[in-house]
Order: C-alpha cells, then sequence, then structure tokens
C-alpha cells in the first residue's frame, strides 16, 4: 500500500466524522442563536425543527412568548431566515385580553426589554421582514361579547435607505 493511499485512507474517514458532526451540531446552534435573538427582544422562542435550506435556515413550528405579554400567543408554521430577509409564513397570533390590558402590557414589555435592539450600522446590514398567510383572533378585543379577527395577513416590511 502506498504513502499516498494510506493518507487517503486516514483522512477521508476523518473528513465524515467531521462532516457528521456539523451536521449533528448544526440544529442546536441554530436553535441557541434564534433564541438568543429573540431574548434580546424579550421573547421566548422554540422551534420544534431547524433545517437547512437553499439561501439559509427554515424554522418549523414555531413559537414565540413573552412573560411582559401574558395574553399574547403567536406561533408560526414556517420562518425562512436568510442572509437579509425574514420571511414567516403562515402564522397565527391570538390576544386573550381586551386593547387597554394589552397596551398596558405591550407598554410593561417596551420598559423592559433586557437591552435596547441596536439599528443597522450600514445599509446593507437591514433586514426585510415579510408575513405570508398570517392570521390574528382577538376575542374580547373591546371588551365581553367583541372580537377581532384577520385572515389571511400579507406583511412586507422593507427597510428604508438612508
Amino acid at each position: 500500500m502506498t504513502a499516498r493511499r494510506r493518507l487517503l485512507l486516514l483522512v477521508l474517514p476523518l473528513g465524515v466524522c467531521l462532516l457528521a458532526a456539523a451536521a449533528l451540531a448544526f440544529a442546536p446552534f441554530v436553535r441557541h442563536q434564534a433564541q438568543d435573538r429573540a431574548q434580546r427582544y424579550g421573547l421566548v422562542l422554540h422551534a420544534e425543527s431547524v433545517l437547512p435550506s437553499l439561501l439559509g435556515v427554515r424554522l418549523a413550528n414555531v413559537t414565540l412568548s413573552c412573560p411582559h405579554i401574558p395574553s399574547l400567543s403567536v406561533h408560526a408554521d414556517s420562518i425562512l431566515v436568510g442572509s437579509s430577509s425574514i420571511t414567516v409564513q403562515g402564522g397565527s397570533a391570538t390576544i386573550q385580553t381586551d386593547y387597554q390590558s394589552f397596551a398596558r402590557e405591550l407598554q410593561v414589555w417596551r420598559d423592559n426589554l433586557p437591552t435596547r435592539p441596536e439599528a443597522p450600522s450600514s445599509p446593507g446590514s437591514r433586514t426585510t421582514i415579510a408575513l405570508d398567510s398570517g392570521s390574528l383572533s382577538w376575542p374580547n378585543f373591546d371588551g365581553a361579547g367583541s372580537s377581532l379577527s384577520l385572515g389571511d395577513v400579507r406583511v412586507d416590511v422593507r427597510p428604508t435607505a438612508g
């Protein structure tokens, strides 16, 4: 057996092991990064699955909650995170209180943000955020017996230049 062949037989399994280790570490690493980013906004994020995609990472069956906004529950079927975009596909939000109480909860959340999210330092670092087919359910919006609901909501927020 030649030295070149022995080297190849040694390097090939090592490469396969490194590739397998990277594949196994991918989902926990992405989950940690997503949870860390959510925590900056005072949110708790749980993603049932994490998959690499052609242009980024896809989080599936995602729930978001906020300790300071207990009346709000948010679920996203899928979140695609790219280098400069976040697309939420098939999301739903439910608010379980009237609008005045919800406004107070929002204010408490804003007052208790762990750190203020930083503004992008350069135009190239700005992120486009899109919601495709979201829904909102808000029973008792204006007191008992009232309700507000929105279906098939589509939102596209693009950063402005300057």
